[in-house]
């Protein structure tokens, strides 16, 4: 599950690579949620649209949450983007990613925690 207070080009990147990674893993019943955070998430949910849309995203989920609901699942406020891995309801991986680091690098390190996920 992923919580993103933008949907810059990063971000971008992260759902493809979530969105080929559960094409792949359909066997594990892996999922994937792309949260876009918006103060007023009825005016944000066609920007969001464009977004999957713009970035073929067939496998992955893109929503909208309102920073209130997102309170709920205790995430770092000082993140940009907060992707949290859970299995049979426990978390396996939690990665909060300042502005500007969401980086290839973090990426695949998301990525692989979450392939780990499937594997289980």
């Amino acid at each position: 599950m992923v919580f993103a207070k933008n949907n810059a080009a990063s971000l971008a990147g992260l759902a493809k690579k979530l969105d080929k990674l559960v094409a792949e893993k359909k066997d594990s019943k892996l999922t994937s949620v792309v949260n876009i955070m918006a103060d007023e998430p009825d005016k944000a949910k066609e920007e969001v649209a464009k977004f999957a849309e713009k970035n073929e995203l067939s496998n992955v989920a893109v929503t909208v949450a309102d920073e209130k609901g997102a309170k709920n699942f205790k995430i770092n406020p000082e993140a940009d983007v907060t992707v949290m891995i859970y299995r049979d309801k426990k978390v396996t991986a939690n990665h909060a990613v300042q502005a500007g680091k969401l980086d290839e690098k973090t990426i695949a390190a998301i990525v692989a925690d979450a392939e780990k996920a499937a594997a289980e």
